[in-house]
């Protein structure tokens, strides 16, 4: 069981990096189109991508809007019932985390969570006191 818990925290920050990448990535397209459109003069440069070119960038876009809502909604979790925080420090980061929404959730993420080590686990097998005979 400790195994599988363990395995599922490996997945949860790698599936994390993924969307800050992709999300990181949106906002990068999103800034190179408008120089784009602001070097050319036609700000509507959105419009005039090819089917091919706008098919990814909306994928994209999707999948870094879906998952920074995970993210935020993840790091809600961590904070309010996972991590062990004083009650201060834990209304603190969960007032921040539902103020700022996903700004705040990645501003939790890089400060409390990524370099955070995994949990300890206690294996299931917990064995009896010895008895002095």
């Amino acid at each position: 069981m400790a195994g599988m818990t363990e395995r599922f925290h490996v997945a949860i920050r790698g599936y994390y990096r993924v969307v800050i990448i992709c999300f990181y990535a949106c906002l990068l397209a999103i800034l190179v189109l408008s120089i784009a459109g602001g070097i050319v003069g036609d700000e509507r440069i959105n419009n005039s991508l090819p089917f091919i070119v706008k098919v990814p960038i909306g994928l994209l876009g999707a999948f870094s809007a879906i998952g920074i809502i995970s993210l935020w909604l993840g790091m809600i979790w961590d904070c309010a019932l996972i991590i062990k925080l004083p009650v201060w420090s834990r209304v603190k980061w969960l007032l921040v985390l539902l103020l700022i929404n996903w700004l705040g959730g990645l501003i939790y993420y890089y400060r409390m969570f990524k370099d955070r080590p995994f949990p300890q686990f206690v294996s299931s097998a917990v064995s009896a006191p010895a008895t002095d005979g």
